[in-house]
């Protein structure tokens, strides 16, 4: 794609500074800004500490007394303190695998400055950075990396600080742009909390969860703007995604919301054949995009996995079935392209359905992904590259095809087998 192409040029050409000798963290910068005017242009008086009373100006009629505050910014720092300083890089290395220390190393090396990442540098656009910045935290949430353990620690602590200056009153982490924006860096901050009960984090993902499920259509489900009255397939898995995820971090769902997204899928889903529908159920030589029948089967098929429905329910397994006619490939058919998305969604229903299938997908994805990774020294190493057609990719470029790529692999150890009391093989 060629807008993506000129876009990498310049993300290569000045990426952040890599981890080895990165940029200080958002909040021991501004700090430190503040500082520094303070001496140019103030001048201290002596001997006291943060919290003592100042003169500011050189003369009496110009004095004011001030008193030093700490900022939420310095409570975050602090805590770094308390961090776990341990270095696993050869422990990481063993059990992650190179591929995905790789991946996520590239990931870290082109984190911006403040935290989040730049869809635009890589091929995307600026208005997605916080779906991007979301999905690239869920991935090193799948390394088991927290803001307080972990290789990448800090990465995770500066993309969470990130995301919290961009959420809003009512909890929405990205004003303006579509519902991908903000469902995902939910699911991330959900995961972080499941996994490092740190208070604050909690609060901000608690947030963000009830803003999700405040603006769910009626009785139904979730498309790109709020109780829109519209529901699509693709945004509403991402939603029933964070719903499984706030559930795993002990936070409480309506019933209703269950219900609605239930009642939603039932719409679009064909009983006879399993297939889901993007926006309405699937009908024969319909203007939706033949590659739709794949991907929003999917991601169907994991919401419905993800809301308790057992393994071995007939749509659970028409489902499966569809999957496995189209097997990943490159140039992927239906699409022509690298369909990371629903390389993503069927790893994920395929792994909880187990047995055979699941053995048949995993030894054709795993293989391509691992062929395709970006080997070559320099500022693209590790990554993958973007597919060039209509893949959500277009949003996100090499950040989105990277984190998903690596988000595919680490379903090998991420997740438990859930409804273990159906019969799936």
């Amino acid at each position: 794609m060629t807008e993506g192409n000129s876009h990498e040029s310049a993300g290569s050409a000045s990426p952040r500074a890599h981890r080895g000798g990165r940029t200080a963290s958002p909040w021991l910068i501004w700090p430190t800004m503040a500082l520094l005017v303070a001496l140019a242009f103030y001048g201290f008086s002596q001997g006291g500490s943060d919290n003592t009373p100042r003169t500011i100006g050189n003369s009496p009629a110009a004095s004011t007394t001030v008193t030093a505050t700490p900022s939420p910014i310095d409570e975050w720092a602090e805590e770094d303190e308390e961090a776990d300083e341990t270095d696993d890089s050869e422990w990481w290395s063993r059990v992650f695998g190179l591929e995905i220390d790789r991946g996520l190393k590239w990931l870290a090396d082109h984190q911006e400055w403040d935290g989040h990442w730049s869809a635009a540098k890589w091929g995307g656009k600026s208005t997605d950075d916080a779906a991007i910045t979301g999905l690239v935290l869920m991935a090193f949430d799948g390394a088991g990396q927290t803001e307080r353990s972990g290789k990448y620690k800090r990465v995770v602590k500066d993309a969470i600080w990130w995301l919290h200056e961009q959420q809003d009153a009512k909890g929405n982490f990205a004003p303006g742009a579509s519902m991908y924006s903000h469902a995902i860096p939910t699911i991330a901050l959900l995961e972080e909390t499941a996994m490092c009960p740190v208070p604050r984090t909690q609060t901000i993902a608690k947030k963000g969860l009830d803003y999700m499920l405040s603006v769910r259509n009626d009785n139904k489900a979730w498309r790109y703007w709020p109780k829109d009255g519209n529901n699509d397939v693709s945004v509403t898995t991402w939603c029933t995604i964070a719903m499984k995820a706030a559930k795993v971090a002990g936070c409480d769902i309506p019933a209703n919301a269950w219900a609605g997204v239930r009642s939603f899928l039932d719409e679009v889903t064909d009983p006879d054949s399993g297939e889901v529908g993007y926006t309405m159920r699937p009908i024969k030589g319909s203007a939706e995009l033949s590659y739709q029948r794949y991907a929003m089967t999917a991601c169907g098929t994991l919401a419905r996995l993800y809301m308790g429905v057992p393994r071995d329910d007939p749509l659970i397994r028409k489902g499966g079935v569809i999957l496995m006619e189209n097997l990943p490939q490159w140039n992927q058919p239906g699409f022509g392209a690298p369909h990371y998305n629903y390389w993503y969604f069927g790893s994920l229903v395929l792994f909880q359905l187990e047995g055979d299938l699941w053995k048949k997908w995993d030894r054709k994805l795993y293989d391509l992904l691992i062929s395709h990774q970006n080997k070559v020294p320099g500022d693209l190493l590790g990554s993958w590259e973007p597919s060039p057609g209509t893949d959500c990719t277009g949003l996100g470029g090499r950040l989105y095809s990277t984190a998903l790529a690596v988000l595919t692999l680490e379903i090998h150890y991420r997740y438990e087998i859930i409804n273990k009391a159906s019969s799936g093989k």
